[in-house]
């Protein structure tokens, strides 16, 4: 399964069902309209997104937190009305559903792009959570 590491406090956003929306300068080109990808909540805290930041929003920073399906990707102009506010000065609006939360962080280090994390489906069932990511 692959990951893509995102800001807080949008990375949260994703996982509560508020933020349907990633923007992104790149389309995807490893996952496929349908498949689950997991959302890795970088290190850092985006500035810009205080507003959106209440006491019921987790921001763990620094590990995986949950996984999205990719619903499709499309230019901001193509949106529909109730997801525009979302579209912020880039090129691409990947669109997602059916979030899921992780009971429990999955600590490791983000990269750049889509990536596949450092330990799979083995590591995940001995934390339990294999069931969260049908393995």
């Amino acid at each position: 399964m692959m990951a893509l590491t995102v800001q807080q406090p949008w990375a949260s956003l994703i996982l509560r069902g508020d933020k349907p929306i990633e923007n992104r300068n790149w389309k995807p080109r490893t996952i496929r309209v349908g498949e689950r990808f997991l959302i890795h909540a970088s290190k850092t805290i985006d500035v810009w997104g205080s507003d959106w930041i209440d006491d019921a929003l987790p921001l763990t920073t620094g590990a995986v937190i949950g996984s999205v399906v990719f619903a499709g990707v499309v230019a901001p102009c193509d949106l529909e009305a109730d997801a525009r506010e979302w579209a912020t000065g880039s090129r691409w609006c990947w669109q997602l559903r059916d979030p899921e939360v992780l009971a429990k962080p999955i600590p490791m280090t983000g990269r750049r792009g889509l990536w596949h994390p450092d330990e799979g489906p083995p590591a995940w069932a001995a934390r339990g959570l294999a069931a969260v990511f049908g393995g």
